[in-house]
């Protein structure tokens, strides 16, 4: 596990605990497919999913929202009562009361990268934050799918519309990404962009598979 909370604490930190190996970031862009979460899954990659990505890939270790409001659509849920790995958003000044089940980390502004374990930089978004926790866990490679950063044939998300029809301010975003190039290669860090058309250009696309191959993964102990 690589969120961790001390006792009496309500914040969280990122624990190293993925050091040197290949997190799978993936968010709800319409290029998302069943066949690319099977790649993943037979990987063994670890997976951050981002809001409803978790519905599409219930092994992951970690599902990240920053919305309390998707909370409050997602909370009675039972796939995500039943979702096994941690859960995690952002703490924003205001005690979101979110339960006991979910790690909180703190805000670090708006750009850049956090190297922090308590914080994460926002990036106006919430796959943006993904990334930086990703790096926090002391991932080597950084793989993202499902970040195509613009709607597709109409729609915004692989599942279709949140219940509020809200979707991302696509145009703010894309420029937000990159503002974690030289951040984390600073770092040593690796990025993928394994997303179909993908709108985010700072990040060189890459084939899923080609981007998961003989990835580095520490042994079970």
């Amino acid at each position: 596990m690589i969120l961790v909370r001390g006792e009496g604490e309500s914040l969280s930190r990122v624990e190293r605990a993925w050091e040197g190996e290949t997190v799978v970031c993936i968010a709800t862009g319409p290029s998302l497919s069943e066949a690319q979460i099977a790649l993943v899954r037979a990987s063994g990659a670890r997976v951050i999913a981002v809001n409803d990505a978790y519905l599409m890939a219930p092994f992951a270790d970690v599902v990240y929202f920053a919305d309390v409001k998707w909370h409050g659509w997602h909370k009675d849920r039972e796939e995500f009562r039943a979702f096994a790995g941690q859960k995690c958003s952002i703490f924003i000044g205001v005690d979101p009361k979110l339960g006991p089940g979910v790690h909180l980390l703190k805000q670090a502004g708006y750009m850049g990268l956090s190297n922090d374990p308590t914080e994460i930089v926002t990036g106006s978004n919430s796959g943006y934050q993904a990334i930086n926790i990703a790096a926090l866990s002391g991932a080597r490679r950084i793989v993202l799918l499902g970040y195509d950063a613009q709607p597709r044939d109409g729609k915004h998300h692989f599942f279709g519309a949140h219940p509020d029809k809200s979707h991302a301010p696509y145009d703010v975003i894309r420029g937000r990404f990159r503002d974690l190039v030289q951040p984390l290669r600073k770092l040593g860090v690796e990025v993928f962009n394994a997303t179909p058309g993908s709108a985010i250009s700072c990040f060189g696309y890459t084939d899923l598979a080609a981007s998961l191959e003989s990835h580095p993964r520490s042994p079970v102990v």
